[in-house]
């Protein structure tokens, strides 16, 4: 299927075209670049958000205070400019911000730091130039959510046809840089790498290639590369977790009509299932023995799976399944013994994460592109109009408050830490918080 036939597909992290870039890339060469370097140990707290959709991987805060209402004038402690446009979600480690960016007409991909208590921008570093691919409209050329171990700072960019990863340090050079695979473009990338022990875990989902890659963090050498089933027809853009099921660390990931466990320590595959569709361009949920799967494209299903042994696992573990109101781009949230899903276009449903029974279901204003991220009893998201909501289901759903400052644009998952949200839009950055 060509570009031009797709229209809904892939709403995502879009891409604009069908050219194909040249195969052939060079890593930026740095002066300041230092080479491999010890693997150091992870060293992050409960007040840092490091990587995509939080510390546990489910988009939920430590319970804070937070505001609900902002403004130009209100609760907004600073905004900064953010160089060119993407659509990666900022993650905070200690005293910095971080969150890669790129600009379309200097051909550049970079991430940018800021200090937390300021927003002064501390430092970009330009990590690719050039050999830009064809994007769908609704993605950017950094919709991957870069990570951070407490020290160094990861992330994953395609340029030309490779999937690239990279190491920063806390001041900004680089320590390496790696080719971690082919990688297909069909609407450009999105999946958010994690990290697990000394290993950085990428995905590698694209056209007619496939593969779960694990890299160490010290030297940038590829540990295991797994191939995974693919599709000739249309890339995959959903971004791997690391979590525990039944016992044992897991890795997560769904794409190509399957949803897998790995093992992290080898990328060995633990178990299958069949579902929920090709394409998905969101992050799994999971709660012990659960994993909530919703997408996408041209299938649309939600699974509830139960993984009781992963070394027994088919697909009479999907222990129940929906059809309608499905999340392609948005991921679900695990509440205590629910799940949240809030459709793209607006639908929010929750679903008893153990049957699927239909607790109840509203609406958001708006179409959606971010996730849903939890704060005790508060729920944010942004539409993709530029609006962030902030509503609550206990004892109730309620809609507390509709929030625009100008650019805010929506298509970037806010993280929140020590009561301050920082919000993404297209060209700035801004954290929200009581002064």
């Amino acid at each position: 299927m060509g570009c031009r036939q797709l229209g809904i597909i892939v709403v995502l992290i879009g891409l604009t075209g069908c050219e194909r870039a040249p195969a052939k890339v060079e890593p930026v060469q740095s002066s300041e670049k230092l080479g491999p370097q010890p693997v150091v140990p992870i060293t992050t707290s409960e007040t840092d958000w490091p990587v995509w959709r939080g510390s546990d991987q489910k988009g939920t805060a430590a319970d804070q205070p937070i505001p609900v209402k902002w403004s130009e004038t209100e609760n907004l402690i600073w905004q900064a400019e953010v160089p060119g446009r993407g659509h990666s979600s900022p993650i905070r480690c200690g005293p910095a911000v971080y969150l890669a960016t790129a600009d379309e007409g200097q051909q550049t991909q970079s991430v940018v730091a800021y200090d937390f208590a300021t927003g002064k921008q501390l430092w970009e570093t330009v990590l690719h130039r050039g050999h830009f691919t064809g994007i769908h409209p609704k993605n950017s050329h950094a919709s991957a959510t870069v990570c951070c171990d407490g020290t160094n700072v990861y992330a994953a960019f395609i340029n030309g046809d490779k999937l690239w990863a990279t190491a920063l340090d806390p001041s900004g050079k680089q320590l390496w840089q790696t080719e971690v695979g082919p990688f297909n473009s069909e609407h450009g990338y999105g999946a958010s790498p994690t990290l697990y022990g000394s290993v950085l875990i990428l995905s590698g989902d694209s056209i007619g290639t496939g593969y779960l890659a694990a890299v160490n963090r010290g030297t940038g050498d590829v540990v295991w590369r797994t191939p995974r089933q693919v599709e000739s027809t249309n890339g995959s853009y959903a971004s791997p977790i690391v979590t525990e099921l039944a016992g044992r660390t897991q890795v997560l990931l769904a794409g190509f009509n399957h949803v897998t466990g790995y093992d992290p320590e080898t990328g060995k595959q633990l178990w299958q299932v069949s579902g929920p569709s090709r394409v998905l361009g969101n992050t799994l949920a999971a709660s012990d023995p659960y994993v909530i799967a919703s997408g996408g494209y041209p299938e649309q299903n939600i699974l509830g799976i139960k993984i009781d042994n992963p070394d027994q696992v088919s697909d009479a573990n999907i222990v129940w399944k929906k059809s309608k109101n499905v999340a392609y781009v948005p991921s679900p949230v695990v509440v205590d013994d629910r799940v949240l899903i809030l459709a793209d276009d607006g639908p929010l449903a929750c679903y008893e994460i153990a049957s699927g029974d239909l607790k109840w279901q509203r609406r958001l204003p708006g179409s959606f592109t971010a996730s849903l991220t939890r704060v005790g009893k508060l729920f944010l998201v942004p539409n993709e109009q530029g609006e962030m909501i902030v509503f609550e289901v206990d004892p109730e759903f309620k809609i507390l408050s509709k929030n625009k400052l100008s650019d805010a644009g929506g298509m970037a998952t806010p993280a929140v830490c020590e009561g301050r949200i920082l919000i993404r839009s297209d060209h700035r950055l801004f954290c929200i918080g009581e002064k």
